[in-house]
C-alpha cells in the first residue's frame, strides 16, 4: 500500500500531464465497447487529492 506523500505526488503529476486534455477509451478485448464509446472524446476532470 502506497503511503500519503506518495499518492500526493503521483496525483499531481497526473495533474499537469493529464487534466484538462481529452480522453480517448478503447476495448482492445471487445468487452467494454459500449462504455468505451460514451467516454470517448471527454474532458479529464481534475482530480482531488485526500488524506
Amino acid at each position: 500500500m502506497p503511503e500519503g506523500h506518495t499518492l500526493h505526488r503521483l496525483a499531481r503529476l497526473h495533474q499537469r500531464r493529464f487534466a484538462g486534455a481529452p480522453v480517448s477509451v478503447s476495448s482492445p478485448q471487445g468487452r467494454f465497447t459500449e462504455g468505451a464509446g460514451r467516454g470517448q472524446w471527454t474532458y479529464l476532470c481534475p482530480g482531488a487529492r485526500l488524506g
